[in-house]
């Protein structure tokens, strides 16, 4: 059983709190794609990209981003679908989740220094760009050391990110912003 949650912080409300945050992010794409609202940020906790479909890690017991997205993804038959995750650390659980899926383009910018930081996941290498139907949607930008900063972002927004989301024109974009990026 440790070994399962050994990164996890549980008390007795911590699936009541999981599910809540699942439920607000699948609830406020709901509301985007129903044309209620333009855009919306679902400022939730735990946080959600290191959750596998079997697994919580990092901190994450359910996938927030990967549950909603699956779901809508069927409910609005959705084949377009960008996500855009930066955060220090490698989102693996989305990245798996969406892995051989042609439909959903995953971006991700983090640390990586040769699988040696947090996940210690092969997947997050700048080579990885998934499998299978999703052979090239997975494209990662990984940093080879600390540091990176706003310049560092901003080039790789300007020269990847954007380039990426124009060509694949998605009809809806989804951020998984990880704070622990951020300094201060």
């Amino acid at each position: 059983m440790s070994k399962l949650y050994d990164d996890l912080y549980l008390c007795s409300e911590s699936e009541f709190c999981a599910r809540l945050a699942c439920g607000g992010v699948i609830e406020l794409i709901n509301e985007i794609l129903l044309g209620k609202i333009i855009s919306g940020f679902a400022l939730v906790r735990p946080p959600g990209h290191h959750a596998e479909a079997n697994q919580a890690m990092g901190f994450c017991i359910f996938n927030n981003v990967a549950v909603a997205v699956a779901s809508l993804k069927e409910r609005y038959n959705l084949n377009r679908i960008l996500i855009v995750d930066w955060d220090v650390h490698y989102g693996n659980g989305i990245q798996k989740a969406f892995d051989s899926d042609p439909d959903v383009v995953y971006v991700s910018l983090h640390r990586y220094e040769n699988a040696q930081f947090y996940p210690f996941d092969r997947t997050g290498a700048l080579g990885y760009v998934g499998e299978e139907g999703g052979l090239g949607s997975t494209i990662n930008v990984a940093w080879t050391r600390a540091g990176m900063g706003d310049g560092d972002y901003l080039y790789a927004f300007d020269e990847i990110v954007i380039p990426i989301a124009k060509e694949f024109d998605p009809e809806i974009i989804v951020v998984a912003a990880g704070f622990d990026a951020a300094e201060g």
